[in-house]
């Protein structure tokens, strides 16, 4: 079992946001379940100047750093900040 912020150090794991599972049928479409704890919640970060996604992310619990491959994600573009870390 993970512990709360056991991945904050680890490396960035690269995923489609599409791919992850929803957080709660009444919840944002950009809020997922972590892939790594399965507990905490990935909400797709945003540029705090133009509004954009970005594509880097947090898990909420374990602290892992998620990197989407994704170009859009529910229907609006990701701005790009980072490269596959492999």
């Amino acid at each position: 079992m993970i512990k709360a912020g056991e991945n904050i150090n680890a490396n960035p794991i690269r995923v489609s946001h599409a791919d992850l599972q929803r957080y709660g049928e009444t919840e944002s479409v950009f809020k997922k379940f972590c892939p790594v704890c399965l507990k905490g919640a990935v909400m797709v970060y945003r540029d705090q100047k133009s509004m954009m996604l970005q594509n880097v992310d947090r898990c909420t619990y374990c602290g892992q750093t998620i990197i989407y491959s994704d170009r859009y994600i529910g229907g609006e573009p990701v701005l790009h900040i980072e490269k596959d870390p492999s």
